[in-house]
């Protein structure tokens, strides 16, 4: 008998964890899903909002990790105006198995038409119906931005995530936090360096890859 046995009983056995696979991943976002050349404020790039490059952005990490394709409505440019009309078009996507959705910090902003509880669950339900039909889930990422500990704990954040914890709660819906996670690490923000403020406060390259390592984990993890 291996002595270990003896003093300890049975030695443990290694678990490797299940995991759920997907191949076509269609991505509904905002400027951190991808942004556009805007030279007003100083993004003079094409991809989610402030990585360095187009291989940085957590989207395209979290596919590389996958191993999946992966769609986004406004890079796709089947938006029919501002960003929350990139759910107007959805049924050009079917096929894939899985709808992930990232947009809390537009939630209750003035400058777009998610303004009111009311719009958001419209928009919410638009996107919930199109993975119904598809027969496929849909996982909902929390806001990024905070402005400080206790996360979760002011004005519209909390309204927003908990918004989406309740859509979720009781469903096959999958809710991932990254609010808690990422943010008071100052170092996931501030690219460019000096930038406008209206870049830098999206998550730099190291918070892209951490958005793509929770979501990954989120999504794929078999309960």
């Amino acid at each position: 008998m291996h002595p270990a046995t003896r003093r300890f009983g049975r030695r443990a056995t290694a678990t490797t964890t299940k995991r759920r696979s997907f191949s076509d991943v269609l991505v509904v976002g905002d400027s951190i899903v991808w942004n556009g050349i805007s030279a007003g404020i100083g993004w003079l790039y094409e991809t989610g909002m402030a990585a360095s490059s187009a291989d940085t952005d957590w989207v395209t990490v979290l596919g590389d990790m996958l191993g999946a394709t992966m769609y986004r409505p406004t890079k796709d440019g089947v938006c029919s105006g501002a960003f929350p009309t990139c759910v107007d078009n959805l049924a050009l996507y079917s096929g894939v198995d899985l709808v992930l959705v990232m947009a809390g910090e537009h939630f209750l902003a003035s400058t777009v038409r998610l303004t009111t509880i009311a719009d958001i669950n419209t928009w919410c339900d638009t996107i919930e119906a199109f993975a119904a039909t598809e027969g496929i889930p849909v996982a909902y990422v929390s806001r990024w931005s905070e402005t400080g500990p206790p996360y979760l704990d002011t004005g519209d954040t909390i309204v927003g995530n908990n918004l989406l914890i309740d859509r979720c709660n009781g469903t096959d819906r999958i809710y991932v936090d990254i609010t808690n996670k990422l943010n008071g690490d100052s170092d996931c923000f501030g690219y460019p360096p000096g930038g406008d403020p209206g870049v830098t406060w999206h998550p730099n390259d190291q918070g892209h890859r951490g958005i793509a390592n929770l979501v990954y984990n989120a999504i794929t993890v078999v309960p």
